[in-house]
């Protein structure tokens, strides 16, 4: 996907226009190539499956996370070092695409994370003043909702953050591109 000028990106604009003309109200659109879902929610992994109780895998488990703090820790120290000389690793270029959700099994937030985990890669956020959506939309393609939540339903959004959060504090956090990031600034996070 290309950045934020519709002259680059046609897809951009098809969404807009196409979500504009369906709520009846300006819309604003956001690129998101979707990557790993991550959930932090009692009961499921973090890859969304459902989390069994066996005491072998467990301690499978625990040896895991032991070898990995060792391997991990020279990382860290290496990092900090190049931190202290100056030189960053750019933290949302490596986390583009991303999905975190937090919340109770059974909670909006969870039905849309596992809603994104099946849909196409090539999303798009959207938003007016009494709605939002996910639509999937590739080049050429149909735009298709595949998530959407209008007046009450609607979740609290934060453009800048690409972070939906619902008032049972449900939230889907999605990491969008620095690019995109400057789109939603230039607009100040409206439609």
């Amino acid at each position: 996907m290309t950045g934020s000028n519709t002259a680059l990106n046609p897809t951009r604009e098809a969404v807009r226009q196409r979500l504009s003309s369906q709520w009846r109200e300006k819309a604003a659109v956001l690129a998101f190539p979707r990557g790993a879902v991550v959930y932090y929610v009692s009961g499921r992994k973090r890859n969304g499956k459902p989390l069994h109780s066996n005491g072998f895998l467990r301690a499978l488990q625990y040896l895991a996370v032991g070898v990995y703090a060792i391997v991990a820790f020279p990382v860290v120290v290496v990092l900090g070092v190049l931190d202290d000389w100056g030189i960053q690793v750019p933290k949302r270029a490596r986390n583009s695409g991303r999905v975190v959700v937090t919340g109770a099994e059974g909670s909006e937030a969870v039905r849309l994370a596992d809603t994104l985990q099946t849909a196409d890669r090539s999303l798009w956020i959207c938003w007016s003043h009494s709605h939002a959506a996910i639509v999937s939309a590739t080049d050429g393609a149909e735009p298709r909702i595949i998530w959407y939540a209008s007046g009450p339903a609607r979740p609290k959004l934060k453009p800048l953050d690409a972070s939906l959060t619902w008032p049972d504090d449900a939230k889907v956090e999605m990491s969008i591109s620095e690019s995109e990031r400057d789109h939603v600034r230039t607009s100040n996070g409206r439609p």
